[in-house]
């Protein structure tokens, strides 16, 4: 006569694993957040649109600490799918923040100023340039680049422009442009944006 043992622990997983499979093939169908209906369906672990015997093995290879192969966007097992909620209601609409530049100029190669909010412009020398201001500068930050400016473009094309405020002006009204060709290299006259922000 043949004599079978069963473990109290292989009892307790044929209970679980049965009554998991159960649970989920029972399921109501729940549709995933945002997903589109007949697509995403909770215990459908396969993702292949139907919960079948084949999403049932995942569950038992879940329950069993085995690893599962799941695909997106459905749920793995152990998971719980949700109906998303009402909309919230709008939140009041914040303060206005402060303008992104300030203050810019274009200067011509022989330092005119063409436009901008900018008082002055004057070549002090060769590729050395003031542009001033009506108003502190001293703490702002500085930067220019060649340009085209009244139809003249950077001359040469590749010209190197930086821009830092006057440390020698009490007043920080002025801001200090030099441009250098870089192929020399020595100061070129070009013609140039400067943008102050604050």
């Amino acid at each position: 006569m043949l004599t079978v043992t069963i473990s109290v622990r292989a009892v307790i997983f044929l209970v679980i694993g049965c009554a998991t499979l159960i649970g989920v093939l029972l399921a109501p169908r729940v549709l995933a957040s945002g997903a589109s209906p007949d697509k995403v369906y909770q215990g459908d672990i396969n993702c292949d649109e139907v919960v079948d015997h084949f999403d049932a093995l995942g569950v038992l290879q879940y329950t069993a600490g085995l690893d599962v192969d799941q695909h997106e966007p459905c749920f793995g097992p152990g998971s719980i799918a949700a109906i998303p909620g009402p909309q919230g209601p709008k939140g009041d609409q914040g303060d206005p923040g402060p303008p992104a530049v300030s203050y810019f100029a274009a200067v011509t190669p022989g330092g005119s100023l063409a436009y901008g909010n900018a008082t002055s412009a004057i070549r002090n020398g060769t590729g050395n340039y003031t542009v001033t201001f009506d108003a502190d500068l001293s703490a702002c930050a500085a930067v220019a680049g060649p340009g085209l400016v009244e139809g003249i473009g950077p001359v040469p094309a590749f010209a190197d422009v930086w821009a830092y405020p006057d440390p020698l002006d009490p007043t920080g009204h002025t801001v200090i442009v030099r441009s250098f060709d870089s192929s020399i290299p020595g100061a070129t006259n070009t013609a140039f944006h400067l943008i102050v922000a604050c």
